[in-house]
């Protein structure tokens, strides 16, 4: 079975089955505040797995090692909330792990019903209306690096921008945001790996299906959407079927737009604007009627 430890650049791994210790072999273990204050154990939460439960009013949270020797991230958190969107701002906390300072805060989500992520940034930025429902087992994987800031939810993309104030936290914590702000995490954690860098595609691909598959958690069917993708982008590539997929706002200098093999229906693309140099659609899903409209303005 794939494991976190199969992949390069592992930060740390916990789980509620292996308790408060860190499985990656790298002693990353997390630091437990004491008392009421600790998160606790709940066996079977989740097909049989125990997770790691988080009350906010009781300031529940553990803290991790500093992330500030990192030059790029990648963290995949198996997730369930109580309450979405959130009751209060005070039960909206999910981790602190970028360097942004008080009001830059993480919201999972925030009393608007909105995604708030700060991962390996300066500053929180919107990810919008979560596109599965936070209150079901998801799989929240995020990367940050220079080149760029994705997030998904259980295989579909939430969010997604090219530009990335890059930033790591010195006393990172998991469980609450930025002390100074007072929030936290009422919900439950059943896995959490951190890796130093962001990982290979396929490498992704693999961890994500391992963990759909332990903790019995379905996969979006990988509803994409780039949206105002702008600037110089040399490619953008879609080697698997994305049903429905939907690409808009492709401004500035699009080289090529590249679909190996496609999707399968309905898919649009609209607006491709300026110097939109090539699009090649090859390997035709056989016998599905489809279509592909473009608007060049």
């Amino acid at each position: 079975m794939t494991v976190p430890t199969d992949f390069p650049n592992l930060f740390a791994w916990i789980t509620g089955d292996g308790g408060f210790v860190d499985l990656s072999g790298n002693g990353n273990n997390p630091t437990l505040p004491g008392g009421a204050n600790n998160p606790t154990l709940v066996a079977g939460a989740v097909n049989g797995h125990t997770a790691i439960d988080f009350a906010a009013a009781s300031l529940q949270k553990f803290s991790l090692p500093s992330l500030t020797s990192f030059a790029a991230g990648e963290v995949f958190v198996v997730i369930k909330v109580n309450a979405s969107p959130a009751p209060s701002a005070a039960k909206s906390g999910l981790f602190h792990l970028g360097s942004g300072a008080s009001g830059t805060d993480a919201a999972f989500p925030f009393t608007d019903g909105k995604i708030y992520g700060e991962f390996g940034t300066t500053s929180f930025t919107s990810e919008g209306t979560p596109v599965a429902p936070l209150t079901s087992w998801q799989i929240y994987n995020v990367s940050s690096s220079s080149a760029g800031y994705l997030s998904t939810l259980s295989g579909a993309i939430q969010f997604a921008r090219t530009t990335n104030p890059l930033g790591w936290a010195s006393a990172p914590t998991v469980g609450e945001g930025l002390a100074s702000n007072g929030r936290y995490l009422d919900g439950r954690i059943a896995e959490f790996v951190l890796y130093s860098a962001v990982m290979a595609d396929a490498d992704r691909a693999a961890l994500l299906n391992a963990l759909a598959a332990k903790y019995a958690i379905a996969l979006s069917p990988a509803t994409a959407r780039f949206t105002a993708i702008s600037a110089s982008v040399p490619a953008v590539d879609i080697a698997t079927p994305l049903p429905k997929a939907r690409l808009t706002a492709l401004s500035a200098s699009v080289l090529a737009l590249d679909i190996g093999n496609p999707p399968q229906v309905g898919a649009r693309f609209t607006s491709l604007s300026l110097s939109a140099v090539a699009v090649d659609v090859t390997n035709p899903p056989r016998s599905a009627p489809y279509s592909y409209a473009m608007v060049i303005s």
